[in-house]
């Protein structure tokens, strides 16, 4: 915009649905006062943004239609790293950053104040008095943000600034006040350690501050600290108890990443072509082989045992009740398979066992519907409701459009998209909230838990991350390391599992590793069900390359296949089942977790 003397001013509407177009001219005139705040950086050019220039994909000259994507720049992520870097560099930052994320405008004033931080009981509050100043009613959003200590010597990355939490006020009248309390457990301020395997709260001080945006609030002289005495290991999840563990060393190269001790350390030019080493294919060909995931019995399970079973009978029952095995035994093979490979859209009913169709239409910015015909809202992308920063709004969202899907006659919608938006140029960039996983997990779970009240299978996507877009039909494998997996990537589908209820989620069409999302057990099974509790239901992704095998997919943990135009899947896989037998028993996993689902979370129970 500097660059063009004409342009004094630019609004950004994004897509604002049905209605949104119509109440712009309201906001331009001056009759609504907006409170919308940017949910990410805009920078003066995408060139000087790390996670862009990490973005290009390289080949492997000595492997057939292999790609490989590697993630260097870390945590890094959109403002992690422009205020990390440039920050307090007032004319270098000016150079890098037009609006930084959190910034907003209003037709009139606030003041915020950081009134009073408490830490106790594993528990952090913090009170923030907001004061209309102006003279037009408005609405304002509180951000709150941490600053932890850091200390390169310990191998953890840490950005110098993040946001720990926020809110958004009623609307004030000139000169009316409110209190926003803001509340999280501390073990949210914990970085992953790769040393220890588990989350780590590092003793030091961490510094609270309020903040029109992130870099108002970096500088600002006004804050509360609060001194953690000595190092605490979070080494069980926080829901389950499980215990946590490094899980992820196989998505890793062993390339470096960004660091804060060394912005110059990595470099990001285009690798284009790379040669795997040996170990690396003998890894792919390994996990192909299905040598890394599950073991299950080489037996045939039992099939027709009882054609009386009924899924309405087992409704509310526990997953693991021995009544479910009994069902289980009932199902023909050809049921089983017909059930989990045609998995687009619908889930097919089987009359002799009691379980009806399900229907699943598309829902990002409206229920786009696939097996019938009918007219719907057009409902604001979810860059514009993340940009709201109010999670009562999303829940008003997600409640809404759960009772158009409901009246319409379907059980689930592929909604939202949960994904973190790495950079301007990620895949699918336009259908998610923002580049902050807290942001973006806060306003999913608020949109999923008012889903699912509904009766409404929120199939969660793109989990854990999008690609880029250029790897789009290709076999592509995608360098990450643990901790940005788990605190960047892994963080907002956390929330939304845990907070939001989630019972449904779509695996990226990414990699992870050498092994496809959709078909990873450490990520579907050890990561996501054992360690998060996560009992619903993950489908696959469009099969769109060679390297997403079905039959994967189904022994790693995904339990529905996204496969509209291959009819053959039901005969490969028969012929699968006949030389491995073992197959048949993830079949049966998988039709246990969707008859589940279904009678559970949705009206036909």
């Amino acid at each position: 915009m500097s660059a063009y003397d004409s342009i004094d001013a630019v609004l950004w509407i994004g897509l604002p649905g049905a209605r949104g177009y119509s109440e712009l001219a309201g906001i331009l005139a001056g009759e609504i006062n907006p409170s919308g705040r940017t949910t990410d950086t805009w920078v003066s050019s995408l060139s000087s943004d790390p996670a862009v220039l990490a973005s290009s994909l390289s080949y492997y000259a000595n492997m057939s239609d292999q790609y490989a994507l590697s993630f260097r720049e870390g945590i890094y992520v959109g403002y992690r790293y422009y205020e990390s870097r440039f920050g307090t560099d007032e004319e270098a930052y000016a150079n890098h950053v037009m609006f930084p994320f959190g910034h907003g405008l209003s037709y009139t004033e606030f003041t915020e104040e950081l009134t009073a931080l408490s830490a106790e009981d594993e528990t952090v509050t913090a009170e923030i008095t907001v004061v209309n100043t102006g003279d037009v009613p408005g609405k304002d959003v509180v951000e709150l943000y941490c600053s932890a200590p850091y200390d390169a010597s310990r191998g953890i990355e840490k950005p110098s600034i993040e946001l720990a939490g926020f809110g958004k006020t009623d609307v004030l009248d000139p000169g009316e006040e409110e209190v926003v309390t803001i509340t999280f457990p501390m073990r949210d301020l914990s970085s992953w350690s790769l040393a220890n395997g588990c989350y780590l709260l590092e003793a030091g001080d961490y510094r609270f501050t309020v903040g029109k945006d992130v870099h108002a609030a970096l500088l600002s002289a006004d804050s509360e600290t609060f001194t953690v005495e000595e190092d605490v290991l979070y080494q069980a999840d926080d829901l389950t108890g499980a215990s946590l563990a490094n899980r992820f060393a196989f998505a890793s190269d062993g390339s470096a990443v960004l660091s804060r001790a060394d912005w110059d350390g990595v470099s990001f030019e285009d690798p284009r072509k790379q040669i795997a080493s040996d170990e690396l294919k003998n890894a792919l060909q390994a996990y192909r082989n299905g040598e890394t995931g599950p073991v299950y019995p080489t037996k045939q399970p039992t099939y027709e045992n009882d054609g009386n079973a009924s899924l309405s009978a087992l409704k509310d029952l526990a997953y693991d009740d021995e009544k479910w095995d009994a069902f289980l035994d009932a199902f023909k093979l050809n049921e089983m398979i017909r059930l989990t490979a045609n998995g687009a859209y619908h889930t097919e009913a089987i009359s002799r066992l009691g379980i009806p169709d399900s229907r699943f239409s598309e829902g990002t910015t409206g229920i786009h519907p696939i097996l019938a015909s009918f007219s719907t809202v057009s409902y604001p992308s979810e860059a514009v409701i993340g940009a709201t920063w109010n999670t009562a709004l999303a829940e008003k969202y997600g409640a809404t459009i759960a009772s158009e899907a409901a009246a319409y006659g379907l059980n689930g919608l592929y909604a939202p998209s949960a994904a973190v938006r790495r950079s301007a140029v990620s895949g699918q960039a336009g259908e998610l909230f923002s580049e902050d996983p807290l942001l973006s997990g806060k306003m999913a779970a608020s949109a999923v838990s008012a889903m699912q009240k509904k009766q409404i299978i929120a199939v969660a996507r793109n989990f854990p991350f999008s690609d880029a877009e250029s790897g789009f039909g290709k076999n592509v494998f995608s360098w990450i390391d643990e901790q940005t997996l788990r605190e960047i990537y892994l963080r907002p589908f956390e929330i939304l599992v845990k907070e939001g209820n989630g019972k449904g989620l779509m695996a990226s069409s990414a990699g992870i590793g050498v092994e496809q999302c959709s078909a990873s057990s450490p990520l579907l099974n050890d990561l996501l069900r054992e360690e998060w509790g996560f009992e619903g239901i993950v489908s696959t992704d469009l099969l769109h390359s060679s390297g997403m095998n079905p039959t994967l997919a189904l022994k790693n943990g995904a339990n529905l296949i996204f496969n509209p135009s291959l009819a053959s899947l039901d005969q490969v896989l028969e012929w699968e089942i006949s030389k491995d037998p073992s197959i048949a028993w993830a079949l049966r996993e998988g039709v246990h977790r969707i008859c589940y689902t279904l009678v559970n979370n949705t009206s036909l129970g």
